[in-house]
């Protein structure tokens, strides 16, 4: 009994019966080397998906997308297109962002009682550079 608890910590490092660290299938795929090229292919033109890096370096996609998402954590987002607001809207935006300015000044920790639902790309420049869109109409 001593010998095989010795010989499991020589051999996984614990003694442990859970651990997990010689369990299942091998990595194939995700390889250290793997990692790096795609999140040099990625880091070079980031907006690559994931068929097309497959192609590029010649790994699987779905081994891409594994190693996109589990080890590199990051998320696929699309930047959607939606139409621009009219003045009224924006004098309504205006109005609400001072009231809420205000409520900040009278009570410092109002922003941990509010509730946030949506996510936008916004860029100052009133820019935005999908192919089907031209110039004019992005910038208002």
């Amino acid at each position: 009994m001593i010998y095989r608890v010795y010989a499991k910590s020589v051999k996984t490092g614990s003694v442990a019966d859970n651990y997990r660290g010689n369990a299942g299938r091998p990595r194939t795929g995700r390889s250290d080397l793997n990692i790096a090229v795609v999140q040099q292919v990625i880091s070079q033109s980031p907006s690559k998906s994931t068929t097309w890096c497959s192609l590029e370096t010649g790994i699987l996609q779905k081994t891409v997308w594994r190693i996109l998402t589990q080890d590199l954590r990051m998320q696929p987002y699309h930047i959607q297109v939606v139409q621009a607001l009219t003045a009224v809207q924006k004098h309504v935006r205006m109005k609400r962002c001072q009231i809420s300015a205000e409520m900040t000044n009278i009570q410092p920790d109002i922003v941990n009682l509010m509730a946030f639902s949506d996510e936008a790309t916004f860029h100052t420049s009133g820019h935005v550079n999908p192919s089907v869109w031209n110039d004019e109409r992005c910038s208002s």
